[in-house]
């Protein structure tokens, strides 16, 4: 198709198709790459291609093609990906979208305009844990946390069995509240403020999801050394996705109660459990 209509006029281009993952992936390991073109599919072996060449080349655009995929497939690819298209739309809408993926004029054909990836897919709590899951295997952190503005936890994935997770995370909401408030004197209505935490055993990293939710990564220092950079790239696209998303389970209000409900109780076990067991 690329072949028989051109992306862009006047512009040369090279491609290089290969018939799996293996051979995709040595391809694009010996030379860097615009853009890859992968199939998504049932149990297929692209979307752990594109996780590695988005390590490798955080610039690289990518456009998956949809063959059936299941949900959480989708979802993660939504994180990693340029475009999603839909097996049955792809005659039409693949070359259009090659040439806006790359930031080209496109050539004059009959085939409509790509539409991006739909921006506020529907989800499912597994599906918010799914963007988390992957996040914290990218990133290689011990921890990550999603929470609200005022400090209650509305998922988290990891284990962190000596740090109070509760109180670090209302540490964390407390350096944002003045980077909300500055956005709101400058009238930026989309603004991400960066928190870093480097310690001796600890780096805790951090960004708004909008201006209601967070995003956090924990690394014990023992485990992994992270990079800022790298760190920085996974959770800008970690809140973008996580922004985009609504629970079609269960309302974000009705979660917030419960996960408030037992945090409230958690706290009042620590502070008064102790005079508790004494009065029993």
């Amino acid at each position: 198709m690329l072949v028989a209509a051109p992306p862009a006029v006047g512009v040369s281009y090279k491609i290089n198709a290969t018939g799996s993952s293996a051979a995709a992936q040595l391809q694009a390991t010996r030379q860097p790459h615009h853009l890859l073109i992968a199939t998504l599919r049932v149990g297929g072996a692209y979307l752990q291609l594109v996780t590695h060449l988005r390590e490798l080349y955080p610039d690289i655009r990518i456009i998956l093609i949809d063959f059936g995929a299941q949900q959480a497939e989708v979802i993660a690819a939504q994180q990693l990906t340029t475009f999603l298209i839909l097996a049955a739309d792809a005659d039409t809408k693949l070359v259009p979208t090659v040439a806006r993926s790359l930031g080209l004029a496109a050539a004059h054909h009959t085939a409509p305009e790509p539409e991006p990836v739909n921006e506020h897919p529907p989800a499912t709590i597994a599906d918010l844990q799914m963007v988390l899951d992957v996040t914290r295997r990218q990133a290689r952190a011990e921890l990550v946390l999603f929470a609200d503005n005022v400090g209650n936890i509305v998922a988290q994935r990891g284990d962190a069995t000596d740090v109070d997770v509760p109180a670090l995370t209302s540490l964390i909401t407390g350096t944002f509240v003045n980077s909300i408030e500055m956005a709101k004197v400058l009238r930026d209505r989309e603004t991400l403020h960066l928190s870093v935490h480097e310690g001796e055993r600890y780096d805790v990293y951090s960004t708004n999801v909008g201006t209601d939710r967070l995003i956090a990564l924990m690394f014990d220092k023992n485990l992994a050394q992270p990079r800022l950079g790298m760190v920085w790239l996974l959770m800008k696209r970690a809140a973008e996705q996580l922004r985009k998303m609504h629970l079609v389970e269960k309302s974000m209000d009705a979660m917030l109660s419960e996960t408030l409900s037992e945090s409230l109780n958690n706290e009042f076990d620590r502070l008064f459990g102790s005079e508790l067991e004494q009065v029993a």
